[in-house]
C-alpha cells in the first residue's frame, strides 16, 4: 500500500486512531505494525496499522516520529548582527529580507 497503489480513502476525523472498513483483497495485505499510505482529504498520508480484524483495520494516523525524543546535531556556520528590521520584528529574516 504505497504511493498511489492500493490506496484506502481515510475519512476526516479528530481521532489519531481510526477504524476503517477495508475490502478483503486489501485487508489481506495489511499486517500489524506495518506502515501504509492512505488517501485523505488533504492528500496522501503515512499511517501505522494497529490491528487487522475480519472486516476492519485500525490505523494510527500519528506522524511516525510523534511521541519520540528527537536529537539533532547541528553546526553553526555563520553569525551576523541582526538588522534593525529584524530587531523591530523580533525574529531573523531569510536572505533577501522579510518573507512573511
Amino acid at each position: 500500500m504505497h504511493r498511489g497503489r492500493n490506496l484506502i480513502k481515510l475519512p476526516k476525523t479528530k481521532s489519531l486512531k481510526v477504524e476503517l472498513n477495508v475490502p478483503q483483497a486489501k485487508r489481506s495485505l495489511l499486517k500489524r505494525g506495518m506502515k501504509a499510505w492512505v488517501q485523505t482529504e488533504e492528500g496522501q498520508r503515512q499511517v501505522t496499522v494497529v490491528k487487522v480484524g475480519m472486516f476492519k483495520a485500525q490505523i494510527d494516523v500519528n506522524h511516525p516520529l510523534a511521541g519520540k525524543t528527537l536529537t539533532f546535531k547541528v553546526e553553526v556556520l555563520n553569525v551576523r548582527p541582526a538588522s534593525s528590521e529584524e530587531i523591530a520584528h523580533g525574529h531573523a529574516h531569510g536572505e533577501g529580507g522579510h518573507q512573511h
